[in-house]
């Protein structure tokens, strides 16, 4: 089967949606494809990560070496209140693969909804998710966005039939966006096991180089340290010693603002092991 990822936020060195999925599909025996954003225009959210897609050239070619998924990069306009504007190359290339479907990533955006709507992309069966909660809808034209999204998309969502899978265990897409619950299933989005596997020669070199005692309790915590992500709550919990050997890994780092430095010099301070 040939399977086409249209997902914006795609990055081989991240793990969001169509990293994993695509490459075990393509595991699976199927033929497997993702159209993305050019460099120019990469997905905002990576400059976070202090990522300017410098080495993205490098990284693309190695996921698809390692992978056998082939990417295309396809040029856009910008962004328009945060969101993507491909040029019409992101239908030229859809009918270029022909696939015999199309995931669309992200269902709020405005690719998905030129996807929804336009009639040329409607021969190809469609398959879409979201990755949105309802407490992270905090844009001051939300109600305008929302208004609109339920009259000129939703309708349809539900006169095709088609389903938006739910990342999350939130109810957004149908409180906020009014689609139909039975559209909706909810699918959580696991682990991408082949990164991410039990190796005992690791953890005992990991926990050798760093002085972990072999019956430590470790905790580990990957993602941002920042407000929304509540930094200081896992540094004010992490502060005072524990009655049994404790270590806590740290993957990522602190905002480069004062609540960022603020949560630096709490771990800083704490009692227990801090790696």
């Amino acid at each position: 089967m040939k399977i086409l990822h249209v997902d914006e936020t795609f990055h081989p060195s991240y793990g969001y949606q169509a990293n994993p999925l695509a490459k075990f599909q393509q595991a699976q025996g199927n033929e497997v494809f993702i159209a993305t954003v050019e460099k120019k225009w990469l997905y905002p959210v990576f400059k976070a990560f202090r990522d300017d897609g410098s080495g993205l050239e490098e990284a693309d070619s190695r996921y698809e070496a390692e992978t056998g998924v082939k990417i295309y990069r396809v040029r856009a306009k910008g962004y328009f209140m945060d969101r993507l504007i491909y040029t019409k190359d992101i239908f030229k290339i859809v009918e270029e693969i022909n696939p015999d479907v199309i995931f669309v990533h992200c269902v709020e955006t405005l690719t998905a909804m030129r996807f929804l709507r336009s009639r040329r992309m409607r021969k190809y069966p469609m398959l879409f998710d979201s990755h949105m909660l309802s407490m992270a809808s905090h844009n001051r034209y939300v109600k305008i966005y929302e208004w609109c999204y339920k009259h000129l998309i939703t309708r349809i969502i539900r006169k095709k039939g088609y389903t938006v899978i739910r990342t999350q265990d939130d109810n957004y897409v149908n409180t906020h966006l009014g689609i139909p619950k039975e559209q909706t299933p909810f699918i959580s989005f696991g682990t991408d096991t082949m990164l991410f596997h039990p190796d005992n020669y690791v953890k005992a070199a990991f926990r050798k180089e760093h002085n972990i005692p072999e019956d430590a309790f470790v905790v580990v915590y990957t993602g941002k340290l920042s407000p929304p992500k509540n930094g200081k709550l896992l540094a004010a919990a992490t502060m005072k010693k524990f009655p049994f050997p404790f270590a806590l890994i740290l993957v990522g780092s602190p905002p480069p603002t004062l609540y960022g430095k603020e949560v630096r010099e709490m771990f800083e301070l704490s009692e227990n092991q801090i790696v």
